[in-house]
């Protein structure tokens, strides 16, 4: 868990670039990611993927915890998350942001707290008329 002052946005742009220089896959998920595929609302938290842990700090961000965060960097066990979201950033010829596959976005969404503001259903409607 990282926290930073810069909005989450970049701070998302910003560890998908460090990753490029390190040479470790990191793509944005959650909120960055929905706001990418179908805009809805302005992303909060920041959610990335990455294949290994990577340092943070050099981006301006510290350590924090669960609830102050602003950054999160998961590192998934399931390797399917990189095959998907490969196919997904090929498919649709991604640039600027990378993300996970849709599918992986709309369960970040769904597994946060609600806010009522549609923004899962909106993805999901999303996803199904692809």
């Amino acid at each position: 868990y990282w926290y930073g002052l810069a909005p989450v946005v970049e701070q998302v742009r910003s560890a998908i670039q460090l990753g490029e220089e390190l040479t470790v896959r990191v793509l944005a998920g959650g909120e960055v990611a929905a706001d990418v595929l179908a805009p809805w609302r302005v992303p909060t938290h920041g959610l990335v993927y990455a294949e290994e842990l990577i340092d943070l700090t050099d981006l301006g961000l510290v350590e924090a915890t669960a609830e102050e965060a602003t950054l999160t960097l998961r590192v998934p066990a399931d390797m399917t998350v990189w095959a998907t979201g490969a196919w997904w950033n090929r498919a649709i010829e991604a640039s600027g942001i990378v993300t996970v596959d849709p599918v992986v976005v709309l369960q970040d969404m769904s597994g946060g707290a609600d806010v009522g503001d549609g923004a899962s259903e909106r993805l999901s409607d999303w996803i199904a008329r692809r």
